[in-house]
């Protein structure tokens, strides 16, 4: 597998993920998401991917300070989860651009 198709496939990972905490509305999340956004978190930065890495990241303690509190706001939540989604279709946009100027 070349390094496009890594990334491809991270990328679709998380935003499987997203589509995941979309779902749950961010209120009902399972601990095997939790833990998978924590570990896509890793993956990016090995990745170079730094604004994913550090979107997840918050995503991920938001998501974990919820469960200390009664009330909770979501907009943080669903705006991070807008701007990461708008950032990975971006990504994927960019690896289409770069595997056809690979392949000229």
């Amino acid at each position: 597998m070349n390094k496009y198709e890594e990334l491809l496939e991270l990328i679709n990972r998380i935003q499987e993920n997203l589509v995941d905490l979309f779902s749950s509305g961010f209120n009902a999340v399972h601990d095997s998401t939790l833990n998978e956004l924590k570990e896509l978190s890793s993956l990016c930065e090995s990745f170079g991917l730094s604004f994913g890495n550090e979107s997840l990241k918050r995503i991920y303690e938001k998501l974990m300070s919820k469960r200390h509190v009664f009330e909770f706001d979501y907009s943080e939540c669903v705006d991070e989860y807008c701007k990461l989604n708008e950032y990975l279709v971006r990504c994927k946009q960019k690896l289409e651009i770069m595997k056809l100027k690979d392949s000229l």
